[in-house]
């Protein structure tokens, strides 16, 4: 078994159980296929061993690659000679060494510049944009079409007068490179394997050509993880673009080797990588029956709440942040249900709390402290909330605890009139991020002249985010602010409301409000009559506080759990790097 194989096969758990690294705020989560970070450092430690001829044995029967590049500069020479345009300041360079990198036999090094033609592409005003195909028209090319393959569904068509030169139309085999984009993503590469109409590409991709090296093989070299992290050191960084100049890509170290082991190189590449992608793949099987498992035990566990199916599974269920993604679930819907605390027994039924709570909000409404805003309105899937609650609750709309207000944003966005003041202006992302029940701080703020454009809220109010992907996430502000349009408030909250309690009940619904309360609404979207008219099972007030107690201390035992798994995480993603510097050193 070779060195390679004894690695893959001996820490197959690393590679299929390293996961990426979990995002910190409380955006919605997903359980959907993700690249496993395991396996990512597989593909990058493939690739760094292909460039580094330690992947495929070396033949010294094949061509040395220095005969390859001889070759190369003779041809330069020759169509120079003729007057063919030539960017070539001197002869090619042929390189042993790169640093400590000293290259297999047969091998050699050169500037990728000298063995690989770069080209620029095509500049145009904004307004010679038309996603329409019509005569005078080429289909070009744009940084977003670079992905791991080409995107050729989302293409611009541009004036075919704009293309000053030949070189600027693609050829098969061509690869595409972002030369211009965030920092991330510049220097990205894909390969050109097939054209169906005449096409260009834009100035900020530039393209790499060559004849005399295998294509599939240049691929690699750009796509392995020193090469990348060598383009993105080099780039020119501005605010939000980096760029790669010719003059930083020309001179960056090519190892070459034989054309015959370029050709064994690609092959062995392509059948490594296929492996990753199904160890991958089941593993994300494996995750999906994982993830069935779990939602299918907390189901049984509501329906029987003797929790003999969380006992006899609880090593499987919560070794994993899915386990404890739906066990915190599970604790929240169990707590707004009076099914973890001790009903308190007091003299008063349902009707009677109902009653002072409703006749608080109209002492409210007389005294002007708040409007009425009318009728509640119904609609599918509403009625679905009111399950069995305990004889002491009652069934509460939201309008009736609180009055559900809208922010806003001054206008222009921006405007240094209204903007960069010092009364905070939250924003989605602002009630997402919190990592907890509160707002963590502010990354706009407005002056007192954007007021009157907006609203101001007092400390202690609880915020729903209403509209987006992120919809339906609460968080509760104890700083007077201000807030935008996709942010919604309960403010004049009635005395018979915790506020902590609200908060948990909203957290409970956020699917709900996603999958549920937010459909037929075009982009997804909560209004504020829909908020409003929503049920809310209330307790009597003791029964809130002692609920909400109850749910901290259970969600704190989920946080040590789910601390403990993501150690576990670390140490097997830092097991992963040590193994790939070991088999690169």
């Amino acid at each position: 078994m070779s060195s390679l194989s004894e690695l893959l096969v001996n820490n197959i758990d690393i590679w299929t159980s390293a996961e990426n690294i979990k995002r910190s705020g409380r955006g919605r989560s997903t359980n959907s296929q993700s690249a496993l970070y395991g396996a990512n450092k597989l593909r990058d430690l493939i690739l760094e061993l292909a460039i580094k001829g330690k992947l495929v044995s070396q033949d010294a029967a094949e061509e040395p690659a220095l005969n390859i590049l001889m070759k190369i500069d003779l041809e330069r020479s020759r169509l120079k000679s003729f007057g063919a345009n030539s960017k070539r300041k001197q002869d090619t360079k042929i390189i042993r060494k790169n640093g400590d990198l000293i290259l297999p036999k047969g091998w050699s090094g050169t500037c990728l510049g000298d063995v690989v033609d770069i080209v620029r592409g095509i500049t145009f005003p904004g307004s010679e944009k038309s996603k329409t195909k019509e005569p005078g028209r080429i289909a070009c090319l744009r940084t977003s079409n670079v992905q791991d393959q080409i995107d050729w569904d989302d293409l611009l068509y541009i004036g075919e007068n704009f293309v000053s030169r030949g070189d600027q139309i693609l050829k098969p085999k061509d690869i595409v490179m972002s030369m211009a984009n965030s920092r991330e993503l510049v220097g990205k590469v894909a390969l050109v394997n097939s054209l169906e109409e005449k096409t260009t590409f834009g100035g900020f991709l530039g393209v790499l050509r060559t004849t005399s090296i295998n294509p599939d093989y240049l691929m690699i070299f750009l796509r392995a993880p020193s090469t990348r992290a060598s383009l993105i050191e080099s780039s020119s960084q501005t605010t939000n673009i980096a760029n790669i100049s010719l003059a930083k890509l020309n001179p960056l170290f090519f190892p070459v080797p034989p054309l015959e082991e370029q050709c064994r190189i690609v092959s062995k590449v392509n059948e490594l990588m296929v492996l990753c992608d199904g160890l991958e793949g089941a593993t994300n099987t494996a995750l999906e029956v994982h993830c069935e498992f779990v939602n299918s035990s907390l189901d049984k566990s509501i329906k029987h709440p003797n929790g003999g199916e969380i006992i006899e599974n609880f090593d499987e269920l919560f070794t994993s942040d899915i386990g404890i993604r739906g066990l915190k679930d599970l604790i929240i819907r169990l707590g707004v249900q009076g099914r973890l605390t001790h009903n308190a027994q007091i003299s008063s039924g349902p009707n009677t709390l109902l009653e002072d709570v409703q006749a608080d909000r109209g002492l409210q409404i007389s005294e002007g402290g708040i409007r009425d805003k009318g009728r509640f309105i119904d609609f599918d899937g509403l009625d679905l909330l009111k399950v069995s609650i305990p004889a002491s609750w009652c069934w509460v709309r939201l309008g009736i605890i609180a009055e559900v207000v809208r922010g806003g944003s001054p206008r222009p966005a921006g405007d240094i009139r209204f903007y960069d003041g010092h009364i905070p202006f939250l924003k989605v992302g602002d009630v997402t991020r919190s990592s907890g029940k509160m707002v963590e701080g502010w990354t706009s703020s407005i002056k007192e002249a954007g007021l009157h454009k907006t609203r101001l809220v007092k400390g202690r109010t609880v915020l729903l985010t209403n509209s987006g992907a992120t919809l339906g996430i609460p968080a509760i502000c104890d700083f007077e602010t201000t807030f935008n349009d996709g942010i919604a408030a309960f403010i004049n909250l009635s005395k018979f409301v915790f506020d902590e309690y609200l908060y948990l009940y909203l957290t409970h619904l956020s699917d709900w409000f996603l999958n549920v309360a937010a459909q037929g609404q075009g982009q997804p979207n909560l209004n504020i009559d829909i908020i409003r008219s929503t049920w809310m099972p209330l307790p009597p007030m003791q029964e809130q506080l002692n609920i909400v107690s109850k749910v901290d201390e259970l969600l704190a035992r989920c946080d040590q759990l789910e601390s403990l798994i993501e150690d576990s995480s670390k140490l097997k993603r830092k097991i992963a790097d040590v193994l790939v510097e070991q088999a690169l050193a």
